[in-house]
């Protein structure tokens, strides 16, 4: 992964060196989608979709509906689940934001994960839970 994809694999890392406990979840080919990690926050795991951002507002929307609809294509009757995911513990989406490397500001980047969790959970089956971005200077803020 750090060959093929420097910038999330420095995602993971940072979450690392900020003190966050995360599992990294191995890609199935055959998968109906993958999740990329389990992290550990507030005293339990939950799957998480790790995106990030290198372009402006509409790549941001783009990732946003991109992991919303991992969960649709995960809880399809018969679908095929990546190594390492209990369907039991799905439940709603989870993503985390990498703002370093984008064309936005962390204030609007922020405005536009709310805007798109409100709307992504209006017009669908499930409800975002939270958004964890990860700001410019490195630090994260938990959306919720």
């Amino acid at each position: 992964m750090q060959k093929k994809n420097p910038l999330e694999w420095e995602s993971y890392a940072q979450l690392s060196r900020i003190g966050y406990k995360q599992r990294l979840l191995h890609e199935r080919g055959n998968a109906a989608a993958n999740i990329d990690i389990s992290l550990f926050l507030d005293g339990e795991w939950h799957y998480w979709d790790m995106k990030t951002i290198e372009g402006g507002l509409s790549a941001l929307r783009k990732r946003m509906s991109e992991c919303y609809s991992k969960w649709g294509r995960l809880s399809e009757p018969g679908a095929t689940l990546p190594t390492g995911i209990d369907f039991d513990d799905l439940d709603n989406p989870r993503v985390v934001v990498e703002n370093r490397y984008s064309k936005i500001a962390d204030a609007n980047e922020e405005k536009q994960i709310v805007e798109s969790m409100k709307y992504l959970s209006a017009k669908g089956q499930f409800g975002f839970s939270e958004a964890m971005l990860i700001l410019k200077d490195g630090r994260t803020r938990l959306i919720k």
